[in-house]
Parts: C-alpha cells; structure tokens; sequence
C-alpha cells in the first residue's frame, strides 16, 4: 500500500510540474487551475496511469533483466518502455485536451504550430526517465549490499 501512496505523490507532482511548463511555455503565461482544471487532472491522470505501469513492469523486469546481471539492456529496455507507455499517454492527452480545446486555421497544423512543446514534452520525459532508472538502479543495489550484509552478520553469528 505505501508504494501506491508514494507512486500517487510523485506522479501527480511531476505531471502538475510538466503540465505548467509546457502551458507556461506555449501561452506564456502559468495555467490557472480554475481555467485548466481539465488539463490538470487528465494530466495527473495519465501520469499516474504511465506510473503504476512502470512500477509493475519494473518488478517484471527485476526477474528477466537483473540489474546485476544485464546493466546496459535494463538500462536501456525501461527508457524505452517509459518512453513508449508515455509517448502513448501523450496521444491520449492530445487527442482528448489539446486538440478540442485549440482552434487552428485551416492552412496551419498542430506540428508546425506547436512542435517546439512536443520537442520539449520529449526532452522532459527522457530526462525523468533517466533519473527514474537511475533511482532504479540505487535502490536495487542498495537493497543487494543489505543482503550480502545481512548474510554476513548471520554467518559471523554462528
């Protein structure tokens, strides 16, 4: 049950902050909660919906790629993971929030219009991603130094 406490914190943490940033960098200025309630609970939404993934595809991959065992494929396998399932998220949120609420003229695209927030929306994600494995990979080291420690503690008491 903590982990779900923890995964709901952090989630809706980072989607308000990434949120307001990609708002505040295409308007100009901050999103008002009153305005873009919406916008701020599908985005908490989703990011709690990519989070709860993560998590549980993190135990599967603790048992097929160890992070003892295969750094570099680990490493690699849940960036790329995040990235998808996010990626994913990002087209729900666009095809449900973004693109109803913005009026393009009919010569204009969304990409040519707002391309510079995707771009920044995918440099974002990358960057927590990374620290997300690298959170990963700390914790699952440090719980194996405990239990070499423990097992050394048991044998020295013997």
């Amino acid at each position: 049950m903590n982990w779900i406490v923890r995964n709901f914190v952090i989630s809706s943490l980072l989607a308000f902050g990434v949120f307001s940033f990609i708002f505040f960098s295409e308007t100009g200025e901050m999103p008002k909660a009153g305005e873009q309630w919406e916008g701020f609970l599908l985005a908490i939404f989703l990011a709690n919906l990519g989070g709860l993934a993560l998590f549980k595809l993190n135990a599967n991959y603790n048992g097929a790629f160890p992070w003892n065992e295969r750094r570099a494929m680990r490493f690699g396998v849940e960036i790329m993971s995040g990235m998808i399932i996010f990626s994913l998220l990002a087209l729900v949120f666009y095809f449900t929030y973004v693109y109803p609420a913005i009026a393009l003229e009919q010569d204009s695209s969304f990409w040519t219009a707002y391309g510079d927030g995707v771009v920044k929306f995918g440099i974002i994600l990358f960057v927590l991603l990374y620290m997300v494995s690298m959170v990963n990979f700390s914790m699952f080291s440090y719980n194996q130094y405990m239990v070499a420690q423990i097992e050394t503690l048991s044998v020295e008491r013997e």
